[in-house]
């Protein structure tokens, strides 16, 4: 379990995305700024993607969420990839999903709350 419920949504137990990112320096009311990047990121996708806008209108897709990360935590999923597969250095490449539990459970770990 982490510390932070990527879950807790409008709908629980319909489907988010989740978009990872970290910012070196985050101003005190990062928080909330998070919380207006989550909106306008949706708002965004909605507007872009035909496909994306029907899910969410029909509620089978929850709002995407926008989680700040720790400063550091992307260079540190990279050495624990490297760590624990047979991935080299060299050929280690940051996908675009994660799409192992222990994937996302890392960066969960990793969010600032």
């Amino acid at each position: 379990q982490t510390s932070h419920d990527i879950y807790d949504h409008e709908d629980p137990g319909v489907p988010c995305y989740v978009l990872f990112i970290e910012i070196e320096e985050c101003p005190t009311h990062c928080d909330r700024s998070m919380s207006e990047l989550s909106k306008a990121v949706d708002e965004c996708l909605c507007n872009l993607h035909e496909t994306y806008r029907d899910l969410r209108g029909v509620r089978k897709l929850n709002p995407t969420r926008v989680l700040r990360l720790s400063e550091g935590a992307f260079r540190r999923f990279r050495s624990w990839k490297v760590r624990n597969t047979m991935t080299s250095p060299n050929q280690f490449k940051m996908s675009r999903k994660l799409l192992h539990p222990e994937d996302v459970a890392f960066m969960l770990d990793n969010v600032v709350t």
